[in-house]
């Protein structure tokens, strides 16, 4: 990477407002502009160097060695994406990064994902219609527009597990 220029701590610390209660420095300076993201999901940018970086990767590079490796995160324990406070940050690999995610269940999954044209109440009409109208697998991807694959997926629990491990267990008593 190249060399970070002198007085760029200084200059990030004078855009911080520090929450008292979390302890997170929180950037009041600009931020990712992402579609569709939701400004509690957006991080820090400073520009260094010409080019604009994410503020919680300056602050890791300047005070906890980070080297900028594209193989590695710099993750949040508190789950602020505009925190940059060294203590609240650690590196990780984007393995660990994804699983810490999802153990604090902050993955998106489901239609959180944005990649799905399913929702949770669909899926419960599928249920129903397998369990309690007693329809095929073929009737049931032609009724709601997806394949015999997809809605066997589904019936078994293979797809959607938090929506449809419960289910499973309602319709098999």
């Amino acid at each position: 990477m190249d060399t970070l220029p002198a007085g760029l701590w200084e200059r990030m610390l004078r855009k911080r407002r520090i929450d008292t209660a979390s302890g997170c420095w929180m950037w009041c300076g600009s931020k990712t502009s992402i579609a569709g993201r939701p400004a509690a999901e957006q991080y820090g940018e400073v520009r260094v160097n010409y080019k604009l970086m994410r503020v919680h990767r300056v602050a890791a590079a300047l005070q906890l060695g980070f080297d900028h490796d594209p193989d590695k995160d710099v993750c949040h324990t508190c789950d602020t994406p505009l925190c940059f406070n060294p203590n609240h940050l650690f590196i990780g690999t984007r393995a660990e990064n994804n699983k810490d995610k999802s153990r604090k269940g902050r993955s998106a999954y489901g239609a959180k994902s944005g990649r799905s044209d399913l929702t949770e109440e669909r899926i419960v009409e599928i249920f129903i219609a397998r369990h309690v109208d007693k329809l095929g697998v073929r009737e049931i991807g032609r009724r709601f527009k997806m394949s015999h694959a997809g809605i066997s997926n589904l019936l078994s629990g293979n797809r959607w597990p938090h929506v449809t491990r419960p289910l499973i267990e309602q319709y098999a008593k």
